[in-house]
């Protein structure tokens, strides 16, 4: 730049013929340019009281790159939210927020113990439809045998073989009946064994639900003595649950002392049970204790919870809430278990029924085998048989049906409970868990969300000005605002053909996946891209702007500034311009020039 200087300086000394003629004898030896070659701006050097300012750079050789510069946002590349698609009440709950899952495992589920009973009792029915199945199969083979031998007519050996399929028959059916009976036997222990822990299960709810009657009588005594709706409600409640408990009658302001000395209601009848006492009456009383223990329940959740309540009272309310709700549900288990016993046993004796039937059946078709055989047939009668054959054909066919219908009723229950269970769609987090063990669940709602773990994309919008230098591939560099010292790598993977409109303006969605696993990168974070959209390494290259119309003005070691022609390549984003052909390296390229006026 100094050297520009000092030559400006002596441009005021300025002896115009001597240039004139140097300036001939210089296009001489150099046998003139043609076209734009040279242009020597002599008014640079031209007497003037004015010096002209030219600021130039260095052509230099270097790598050149061209990159679009975008604002994008961490997504992940799966997300989806979880609901169930039946209501019901939550029971399991085995996902932690933001902790890994695998796909497939299962993340929340509904109750589904009713359904698991009617998924037994549907399973059970399949194997009661199978056997039938075998009995119309067997009824089929026999009546196909009978036909077959009154068409052929009985030999001698033919009648000993049937003779020891009779026998063979008469010992299966007694093996059947014996199977039976001891099938009958087991069940009643089993139920008997259930209705025994009911008993005990009864006892020990009817001793807490008196002891809360007991402590609910003390507490209205000591606090709700007033007339309003609380106590109402509490007297109403407290009464019903009295009358059940103990059989007295308008004791809803009876004290604890007062109340222990009744004797009658649950208190007596559930005292009396014992192993001789009828099933049926232990079902009675354990639905009267359900309501008794709902109807204490109530009472106790009648009561409003003032500072003073819960002052003197706050800490037992609470205890035997708990306990009344622990008893309720005990009753309710039992209860459960009580019905699946039931359904397993009938199922079984069932079973065995039909093992039984089959069994006498058997017998039945050997004895009429052998007594044809040791008749002649008619033609009647065979065709009375092949009548036979023919329904027992169709009533295969129709018990095939009964199978085919049993299976559907097994894969319909499991439908249903497949929709109370949600599993992880695939490996990733769980978040905004949104639900809790216990609560209920509602169809289609939203109880979680889950995200590809470790697999994030970059989505960002490109305007309609850069889209077509954008290509499926290229590579970008990008920080994040919450990490704006660590540079991560990324590539193009999707550019969206359709454009959306963003503020007025036609933007293209595009997105890029990361070229590592980055630890840091989490869902939601701003990303600055820079997108490499082409690159030139070791290159000529000098500013944009010294560029005009395909000519550069070279300032010479001499202070001409010299026009020349020249062929361009790559623009780079930071505003320079590589020359493929009429510039050296370390030449002074004009990238400004002030104008002089005489």
């Amino acid at each position: 730049m100094q050297k520009i200087q000092n030559l400006l300086l002596k441009a005021k000394n300025f002896d115009y013929k001597s240039w004139v003629l140097g300036l001939k004898k210089h296009i001489n030896k150099r046998n003139m340019y043609v076209g734009a070659g040279i242009l020597v701006l002599a008014f640079i050097f031209w007497p003037n009281s004015q010096t002209p300012v030219i600021e130039t750079v260095t052509a230099k050789v270097q790598d050149l790159r061209d990159e679009v510069s975008v604002t994008g946002t961490v997504k992940p590349r799966s997300a989806a939210d979880l609901a169930f698609e039946v209501s019901g009440k939550v029971n399991f709950v085995a996902s932690v927020e933001n902790e890994p899952v695998l796909k497939g495992q299962t993340l929340f589920t509904l109750d589904t113990a009713e359904l698991k009973a009617q998924s037994a009792s549907a399973y059970a029915q399949v194997q009661i439809e199978q056997a039938r199945v075998t009995q119309y199969e067997n009824l089929l083979t026999a009546e196909e045998a009978r036909l077959a031998d009154l068409q052929a007519g009985a030999k001698p050996e033919e009648i000993t073989v049937k003779e020891t399929l009779v026998a063979t028959a008469r010992r299966k059916l007694q093996d059947a009946e014996a199977d039976y009976q001891n099938t009958l036997e087991i069940a009643e222990l089993d139920l008997a064994a259930v209705y025994e822990t009911l008993r005990s299960g009864l006892k020990d709810s009817l001793n807490t639900g008196l002891d809360s009657l007991y402590t609910l009588a003390d507490i209205q005594l000591t606090s709700f003595n007033e007339s309003n709706k609380d106590t109402v409600m509490l007297e109403l409640h407290k009464g019903k649950a009295a009358e059940l408990l103990l059989g007295a009658k308008n004791a809803k302001k009876w004290n604890s002392k007062f109340l222990s000395t009744a004797t009658g209601g649950l208190k007596e009848s559930i005292g009396k049970l014992s192993l001789e006492s009828e099933q049926s009456l232990h079902d009675e009383l354990s639905n009267d204790l359900s309501r008794a223990l709902e109807d204490l329940s109530n009472a106790y959740n009648a009561i409003r919870l003032d500072s003073t309540v819960i002052d003197n009272h706050g800490s037992v309310i609470s205890a035997e809430k708990a306990a009344i709700s622990a008893e309720i549900s005990a009753i309710s288990s039992l209860k459960k278990t009580i019905n699946s016993q039931k359904t397993l046993s009938s199922s079984n004796l069932l079973i065995k029924q039909i093992a039984l039937n089959n069994a006498n059946s058997t017998l039945t078709e050997a004895e009429s085998n052998l007594n044809l055989s040791k008749s002649s047939a008619s033609v009647k009668s065979i065709e009375v048989q092949k009548a036979k054959v023919a329904e027992a054909q169709a009533s295969l066919a129709g018990q095939m049906a009964s199978v085919r219908s049993a299976y559907a009723r097994v894969a319909e229950i499991k439908a249903l409970i497949d929709k109370k269970v949600i599993k992880a769609p695939y490996n990733g987090l769980v978040t905004n868990i949104d639900i809790d063990l216990g609560e209920i669940a509602y169809a289609n709602t939203t109880v979680a969300k889950i995200i590809a773990g470790d697999f994030y994309e970059i989505q960002a919008d490109i305007p309609e000005t850069d889209i077509a230098q954008i290509k499926t591939g290229n590579k970008a560099e990008l920080t994040l605002d919450a990490y704006p010292e660590d540079i991560l790598e990324a590539e193009v993977s999707s550019i969206n053909e359709a454009a959306e409109t963003v503020d007025g303006v036609p933007v293209y969605r595009i997105k890029l996946r990361f070229l590592e696993k980055y630890k840091i990168v989490k869902s939601g974070m701003t990303a600055n891209l820079d997108i490499l959209v082409d690159a030139s390494d070791q290159v000529i290259s000098v500013p944009i702007r010294a560029v005009d119309d395909g000519k550069i003005k070279i300032l010479l070691s001499n202070g001409i500034v010299e026009l020349r022609p020249v062929e361009t390549g790559l623009k780079s984003s930071d505003g320079l311009i590589e020359i493929l052909n009429g510039v050296r390296p370390g030449e002074q390229v004009v990238i400004y020039m002030e104008d002089v006026q005489e």
